[in-house]
């Protein structure tokens, strides 16, 4: 009966290999690679943390300015009153829209924060339509009765000027919102569209007294009496009686147009 051998197949020197070794190397790779991927993660935050102290720290880098045709940019900044060396995350844009808002030209203000330290100003000013003159002296007014002081105009026009002897204590800002004034902006936007008496022809609005509105004109001139209403009833009669006016317009003085059907003419004084 054969016997069956069985031999032992012996590995070659040095590829004996324990258990587990390959495997504790393996979490050993998997762990380093774990602590690098944590250290760049914590210096990218660190990184990004340092950027963004720096741009929160630091000042105003650039101010934009837009809209402001009459103020400058002395008076602007002037008004924002921001301390040199201020943080730029310190800014706060309502403050700063705010103190805008408080100059008479200014209508409307925006001020916004944009990154990384750029501050933008956007303004809408007041248009003036006239002048207005009292006994103090001359002003500028808006089309809602905002009075303004006077400052270089970067347009060309030539405003109407509303005369009003009566007021004396006014400040750049306060709003006109007597009854005389409405008439005469009425009667301006009138004036505007019409071919009787164009408001180029017309030089000064007199408010005065409250209850008589009068106008001056360029030539002649002609003081023209249009009381408070019905304005367009007075056009229409000056209008037909212009003939006779053209007739005896180096006489006349002044035109009273406050009766309902007529005109009346002052005339002029003859001296010797």
């Amino acid at each position: 009966m054969k016997q069956r051998v069985t031999r032992n197949k012996q590995r070659p020197p040095g590829t004996d290999k324990p258990d587990g070794t390959f495997r504790e190397r393996f979490h050993g790779l998997l762990s380093m690679a774990k602590i690098a991927l944590f250290l760049s993660v914590l210096t990218l935050f660190c990184l990004i943390l340092f950027k963004m102290t720096q741009v929160f720290f630091q000042p105003i880098g650039e101010v934009r300015y837009r809209g402001n045709d009459i103020l400058s940019r002395t008076d602007i900044l002037e008004q924002l009153h921001i301390p040199d060396n201020t943080p730029f995350y310190a800014i706060d844009p309502y403050v700063l829209t705010r103190r805008l808002a408080a100059i008479p030209w200014v209508q409307k203000a925006q001020v916004r924060k944009q990154f990384p330290s750029i501050l933008d100003i956007l303004i809408k000013e007041r248009l003036p339509v006239a002048y207005l003159r009292t006994s103090r002296g001359f002003y500028f007014l808006d089309e809602q009765g905002v009075v303004l002081d006077l400052k270089p105009y970067p347009f060309k026009k030539d405003f109407i000027v509303i005369e009003d002897l009566t007021l004396t204590d006014l400040s750049p800002g306060e709003k006109l919102t007597n009854n005389a004034l409405q008439h005469a902006f009425t009667l301006i936007q009138m004036l505007k569209k019409s071919e009787v008496l164009p408001l180029e022809a017309v030089s000064e609005i007199i408010i005065s007294d409250p209850l008589n509105i009068q106008l001056t004109t360029v030539s002649g001139p002609f003081l023209l009496k249009f009381g408070v209403d019905h304005f367009q009833n007075k056009l229409n009669n000056l209008e037909q009686a212009l003939p006779e006016i053209y007739k005896r317009r180096n006489r006349i003085q002044s035109l009273d147009l406050r009766y309902k059907n007529k005109i009346a003419a002052s005339l002029k004084t003859e001296t010797n």
